[in-house]
């Protein structure tokens, strides 16, 4: 999803250099020298930090053809207590908002319990495509697989809310080069200037 915006920031201004840490753990702002964070997160503590919330990202269930085929699929959310569950470390505590697509009828809160948890979203996806059981990861993450057949949706009439895409940064006066790749970003995800408290502490993408 980042990766096209991040290269058409560079086309257009190839003097900024950009250096990325990709990390699973918190990592400080102050100490990594960081300039920018993207963060991926239901709900952001308060903090001095500056967000901007830059996309909802829906979450989609997914499984392998091959688990389906030995599982009966579930056709209703109360239904997965009794498949095998996949989990990111960041989900296996969390209550889960599904929300029909469609719209009508009241949104369904649960709280599966996962068998199995990993801290990354990649190995997350493998798993599910290993037929390890089913697996929830926003759509942006999965759709090539699914496009390829070697994940299958469960659940469809239902998606997973309740997180979002946010871009953090510290005070309010930016370095130009900051500025540019801020204003860049927002622009490019179409941003309607929403702002609040973030964390001051960050994990997930980051720039130095």
């Amino acid at each position: 999803m980042l990766a096209p915006h991040f290269t058409a920031f560079y086309e257009r201004f190839p003097s900024v250099y950009l250096e990325l840490e990709i990390a699973q753990q918190i990592l400080d702002f102050d100490a990594g020298h960081l300039d920018v964070a993207f963060r991926v997160s239901h709900k952001l503590p308060d903090s001095t930090l500056i967000a901007h919330k830059l996309t909802e990202l829906e979450g989609l269930g997914v499984a392998s053809p091959a688990y389906l085929r030995a599982q009966r699929p579930p056709k209703r959310p109360a239904d997965l207590t009794k498949h095998r569950m996949v989990f990111l470390s960041a989900q296996s505590s969390r209550l889960f908002r599904f929300r029909r697509v469609d719209g009508t009828g009241p949104d369904i809160e649960l709280r599966p319990s996962p068998n199995i948890v990993a801290s990354d979203m990649n190995f997350v996806k493998e798993l599910a495509i290993a037929g390890a059981g089913i697996a929830f990861l926003p759509l942006v993450a999965i759709r090539r697989e699914l496009e390829q057949g070697s994940l299958t949706a469960v659940l469809s009439p239902w998606v997973v809310g309740n997180v979002a895409l946010y871009l953090l940064h510290g005070s309010r006066f930016l370095p130009p080069k900051v500025r540019v790749f801020r204003d860049f970003m927002l622009d490019a995800l179409s941003v309607q200037g929403r702002r609040r408290g973030g964390s001051s502490t960050d994990g997930g993408l980051h720039m130095l």
